[in-house]
């Protein structure tokens, strides 16, 4: 898979979480049965592998050994794609209770909290080494591009923050407007700002036609 269609298939992914989070803040439990949570949560993991191996054609096509900021930031992306994946594989442990899990599931509300924030985090550094350090030739908006992307993850790294405040504070962790503290309205704002500014990130490695 080539970086354009690696940032269709992130893009479809990125898609995909946000339109269930949007759902299940307004309508909290309604992916509640088995057969549907399972599907969400393997959806979820593919959306989550989707990210990953954009980081990983980031790095093949958009970085090379004599160019080591860029190749640092593209380490970064991938890092901050695996730790996001973790809360997702924590999401299928805790639908398969297996003794191989208990540790992981022991874990778990640290890895819900500190895993999204974490990746978040990286992968802002991540957009913002690339914004300051792309090179002269490359497409014009392609610097634009990777603003976006920084900015999106920059909101997503704040609003994880108070989720990782409550989370030290004693709060229960749950995806919703409730697990911010915030507003549900302010809640969906920033979740929908950073949305287009990630989709518009990924949309300008996409083949044009």
């Amino acid at each position: 898979m080539n970086l354009p269609h690696a940032a269709g298939a992130a893009l479809a992914g990125l898609t995909y979480i946000f339109v269930v989070k949007t759902i299940d803040t307004l309508w909290h439990g309604i992916f509640a049965p088995p057969l549907l949570t399972t599907v969400v949560v393997a959806l979820n993991i593919l959306a989550g592998l989707a990210q990953l191996i954009f980081y990983i054609q980031l790095f093949r096509q958009m970085t090379s050994p004599d160019g080591p900021a860029l190749r640092f930031g593209a380490w970064l992306g991938i890092l901050g794609s695996i730790l996001s994946l973790l809360p997702k594989l924590l999401a299928l442990a805790v639908l398969h209770q297996k003794p191989i899990f208990f540790f992981y599931l022991r874990q778990g509300a640290h890895l819900a909290a500190f895993g999204p924030w974490l990746a978040a985090v990286l992968l802002f550094i991540c957009c913002a080494i690339f914004f300051f350090n792309i090179g002269p030739g490359r497409e014009p908006d392609l610097r634009r591009a990777f603003g976006a992307g920084a900015t999106g993850y920059g909101v997503m790294a704040l609003v994880l923050s108070v989720v990782l405040v409550n989370h030290l504070s004693g709060v229960r962790i749950a995806w919703s407007a409730g697990q911010t503290g915030l507003s549900q309205l302010i809640f969906l704002s920033t979740a929908l700002f950073t949305y287009l500014a990630v989709a518009y990130f990924y949309t300008r490695f996409m083949p044009r036609r």
